[in-house]
């Protein structure tokens, strides 16, 4: 309901709600249902997430990309994800890390992405 009232649904295809599904992270059904939903195989998906349990484990069992983000790279209140050594789990600080991962462009501030000076 937050993403409709705030505005933000209409730029998702789909939004899956763990409580909607009947499955919390980490299951893998709530993972296989999103993928199902958007009709894609698991090694061509990524999900990102804040929790190394929920996240980073659970989309592994389904066969997904896991990113984990941890904001308290920039945000020193925010307590550190830990992250087992030896797991090289990609670790990004905003969203816009994702975009670098992913080899998009980060645009500049305030220029939307795909806009063309003359």
């Amino acid at each position: 309901e937050l993403f409709h009232d705030v505005g933000l649904a209409r730029h998702f295809e789909q939004l899956i709600v763990s409580a909607r599904i009947g499955y919390d992270k980490p299951h893998p059904e709530i993972f296989r249902h999103a993928l199902e939903l958007m009709d894609v195989s698991p090694e061509r998906a990524i999900h990102v997430g804040d929790s190394y349990q929920a996240d980073v484990l659970g989309a592994r069992a389904s066969g997904i990309i896991p990113v984990l983000i941890d904001r308290s790279v920039s945000d020193f209140a925010r307590f550190t994800t830990a992250v087992p050594p030896g797991d090289d789990v990609p670790v990004i600080a905003d969203l816009y890390g994702l975009l670098d991962l992913v080899g998009v462009p980060v645009p500049a501030a305030g220029i939307p992405v795909g806009a063309r000076s003359s």
